[in-house]
């Protein structure tokens, strides 16, 4: 009876089984590899907001789809030797989604060791039950989220929730969007 109760007890916990993703992965049957386009969709919504990057401003928000006039919501995948992932808007090395003082923004990789703490185009992604989660490269940082429809860097403590889960949609190549 007692291993009963026990197996019981182990089914009523919430699981987190929460993997960090350093190589090649599947979404809906599609290999994302480095290089991949994808779009970024704010998770569990009925009207998934899309993550937007815009070239002029260099601001990142939200947009309400994936398709013309928010040319900004494709993204290109790329894996970092380190086994980080950066995100290129459009595809464009110098317009990577950066992380800094707890926002997020459209920037270039810094090159050298003395400013680069600051700020960072290295992501660690994370992948559960409910979806992705994506976190910069930095001493001090949190996931990236959307709080009352902002976005932003969670501090570590917070506890997680569905406003810091993300969908990646993949895209083909010269494709239409979503």
């Amino acid at each position: 009876m007692a291993d009963e109760y026990g197996s019981a007890s182990l089914r009523r916990r919430k699981r987190q089984d929460l993997h960090r993703l350093t190589a090649p992965f599947l979404v809906d049957g599609r290999t994302v590899t480095s290089a991949s386009p994808i779009a970024l969709a704010r998770s569990g919504e009925v009207a998934q907001p899309y993550l937007d990057g815009d070239v002029f401003s260099g601001g990142i928000t939200l947009a309400p789809k994936a398709a013309e006039p928010y040319s900004g919501t494709r993204w290109v995948i790329q894996q970092d030797a380190d086994g980080t992932w950066g995100f290129l808007n459009q595809g464009q090395p110098d317009k990577m989604l950066v992380a800094s003082a707890g926002c997020v923004a459209l920037g270039r990789p810094l090159a050298g060791a003395g400013m680069a703490r600051f700020v960072t185009s290295r992501w660690l992604m994370y992948r559960d039950l409910i979806g992705f989660r994506l976190r910069p490269v930095m001493a001090v940082s949190g996931w990236l989220g959307v709080r009352d429809e902002a976005l932003i860097l969670s501090e570590p403590s917070d506890s997680p929730g569905r406003w810091m889960y993300w969908d990646i949609v993949p895209l083909q190549d010269g494709a239409q969007r979503p």
